[in-house]
């Protein structure tokens, strides 16, 4: 705000000081536009164009600022998202294992329940057969 306000003053300073000179008193009216017109190119054309530059480096700074950190909220995102879903898998994969280790267990309990039914039916069959 202040180089739009400041540079506005700057112009009327500068105008104050051209019509303030001596020499201006004797000029024409056409010689007197002649020297705003030099004045303009100058010192006011330069002053614009500087003060252009530095609010599109200003922009461009801004503009890089928020694409860096855009970037890197997306980055942060997709690590967060990618800590949960390994979290989610590693508990998964620790699910199926004691799913697996039950499975066996129960396998394991059928098969001595099997071992034991045919050897209660192996007795039997031994003490009938003894008979």
């Amino acid at each position: 705000m202040c180089e739009i306000v400041c540079g506005r003053w700057q112009m009327v300073n500068d105008l104050d000081s051209l019509s303030s000179q001596p020499e201006v008193q004797s000029m024409t009216r056409q010689e007197f536009k002649q020297k705003v017109i030099d004045m303009v190119k100058e010192k006011w054309i330069p002053r614009n164009r500087e003060y252009v530059q530095n609010g599109l480096d200003k922009l461009q700074r801004e503009m890089a600022a928020l694409q860096d950190r855009s970037f890197r909220a997306l980055i942060e995102d997709i690590s967060v998202t990618v800590r949960e879903n390994v979290g989610r898998s590693l508990e998964l994969v620790d699910q199926l294992k004691n799913a697996s280790e039950e499975d066996r267990k129960l396998i394991d309990e059928r098969k001595a329940s099997a071992a034991d039914a045919a050897a209660a039916a192996a007795t039997v069959l031994a003490v009938v057969g003894d008979r």
